[in-house]
């Protein structure tokens, strides 16, 4: 397949919504017909009468080249499904899958670029030249007033945006070096605008409806409607623009984050404890009685002795003469008795089990003994 012929093909993936010119115009509207139901063979006899009709017009080549594209590619597809069965069939067809084109230019220098008063057109393509890029022209693309441009140390991606956004065009890369001129409206977008489709595995949702709740904010945020969710896998699939889906990837890269988690250690303990205390006090078992004994020192002592009926006593005496040498010495005190009694035991304590908890926010966790 020549170059020409796949950088055609690429640039209208998707159907043009043109206006044909009278000569071959019911041709190509037959063709247009029979491509929505993707009948590429039925398309591209429609598509090369229309071409047949009118030579010059580049549209209907290019519709040519696209549909000699797909039908290959669906006899192709055909093929590989007659002679690869069960999942190899499978792997085949996603293999042939391309992903969206990134642009990669031959040259990656900055760009420093004046140009006064010039079209749109000559912007683009005097950018695109600079970096060594090929520009391919949608046939409608109508382009603006004139204007002035000044570029200093801009990247081509930098350069073509603000083209882009000060012209009112809209650019996509066709492959790495490669890129596509038309005009900013819907309609355009529609038909030019490169769609794919994301999957998007979440590993930390737990129920269906937290899984619901990030589509949501999906489809709200990132402005994609084609936005469906897969209970069983915990996953979600996008398909739009490109730049729409990054954003999604950035969304649920976000909000796709671990809960908040606790871990709580337990001991399962057996023990037999015996604890007792004991604290008393007692004094004398007669109650508080302090008697004091006069007991004269022999050098100031008199004895005396009296007599009766039942016999005769000595006691002890102090003479007038001696009162003044009394001391503390001459008397004797007996001090009651008292008791403090204080006893403290406890038994062994003996740790089972040791077990952890791991529970998560808003999670219920459990521990089962089976001995209970």
């Amino acid at each position: 397949m020549q170059f020409s012929m796949l950088v055609a093909a690429l640039l209208l993936a998707a159907p043009l919504a043109a206006s044909p010119p009278a000569k071959g115009s019911q041709a190509y509207a037959q063709g247009r017909a029979l491509e929505q139901r993707k009948d590429w063979s039925g398309a591209l006899a429609q598509y090369q009468k229309a071409a047949a009709e009118d030579p010059a017009n580049l549209l209907f080549q290019i519709a040519v080249y696209r549909a000699g594209f797909e039908a290959r590619q669906a006899q192709k597809e055909a093929q590989a499904g007659a002679s690869v069965p069960g999942k190899d069939q499978t792997r085949a067809r996603i293999a042939r899958i391309q992903p969206a084109p990134e642009l990669q230019p031959l040259s990656t220098e900055p760009i420093d670029l004046k140009l006064i008063d010039q079209s749109p057109k000559t912007m683009f393509e005097t950018v695109c030249k600079y970096s060594g890029i090929n520009l391919v022209i949608d046939p409608e693309y109508q382009p603006g007033k004139n204007l002035s441009l000044d570029l200093k140390s801009a990247t081509i991606d930098q350069a073509l945006d603000f083209l882009a956004s000060t012209t009112r065009s809209f650019w996509k890369p066709l492959s790495s070096n490669t890129i596509l001129l038309t005009n900013d409206n819907p309609n355009k977008r529609r038909d030019y605008e490169q769609l794919v489709t994301r999957t998007f595995y979440l590993s930390n949702v737990n129920t269906p409806a937290e899984l619901q709740e990030i589509v949501t904010t999906i489809r709200t945020i990132a402005d994609l409607q084609r936005v469906t969710v897969c209970n069983n896998q915990f996953a979600s699939i996008a398909r739009g623009e490109a730049g729409k889906t990054a954003l999604a990837e950035k969304i649920v890269s976000d909000l796709d984050k671990p809960r908040s988690e606790v871990l709580v250690d337990i001991l399962v303990l057996e023990a037999t404890s015996t604890f007792s205390k004991q604290l008393a006090t007692a004094l004398a078992s007669t109650g508080l009685n302090v008697p004091v004994t006069f007991s004269p020192r022999s050098g100031i002592q008199v004895s005396s002795s009296s007599s009766s009926s039942s016999g005769s006593s000595a006691t002890s005496a102090v003479s007038l003469a001696s009162l003044g040498h009394l001391s503390s010495a001459d008397y004797a005190v007996t001090l009651p008795g008292a008791l403090l009694q204080a006893a403290l035991s406890d038994a062994r304590t003996k740790i089972m089990q040791a077990p952890q908890v791991r529970a998560v926010d808003n999670a219920k966790a459990v521990l089962k003994d089976r001995r209970t």
